[in-house]
């Protein structure tokens, strides 16, 4: 954690994981799911405006399965506002699980463009 990445006019960086028990995964009930606040903070670089929430935070599970924070909700979580260049936002999204699917420690933002962007952040332990 800790270091930028460029995606889509955004220098986005990780800059937190935390446990949480308020978020839930759609379409599962199981008390087992694991779920995570991730907090981004990234500065607009680009031209015209942009919204840090756009982007898909990614998780590759243990059991080889891909979860994304379109997956889960928590009431925690924020939806920061449009900025234009040289704006600042910080973005606290959720991430949840299944409890086999733990052992993995790299999280994913894709950029919603055209281009295909995408940056992979080490948060240091495996979320579990």
């Amino acid at each position: 954690m800790g270091e930028s990445a460029l995606i889509d006019g955004w220098e986005v960086t990780i800059v937190s994981v935390e446990p949480s028990g308020s978020v839930e995964r759609y379409e599962s009930e199981s008390p087992d799911d694991l779920g995570f606040l991730v907090t981004v903070e990234g500065t607009y670089r680009g031209e015209d405006e942009g919204q840090l929430a756009n982007f898909t935070l990614k998780y590759v599970g243990a059991d080889f399965v891909v979860y994304s924070d379109h997956d889960s909700r928590s009431d925690d979580e924020t939806d920061p506002n449009r900025v234009v260049a040289g704006g600042k936002a910080t973005w606290v999204t959720s991430i949840a699980f299944p409890a086999e699917a733990a052992g993995n420690s790299v999280l994913s933002i894709e950029g919603f463009g055209f281009d295909d962007s995408e940056a992979q952040w080490d948060v240091g332990a495996p979320l579990s």
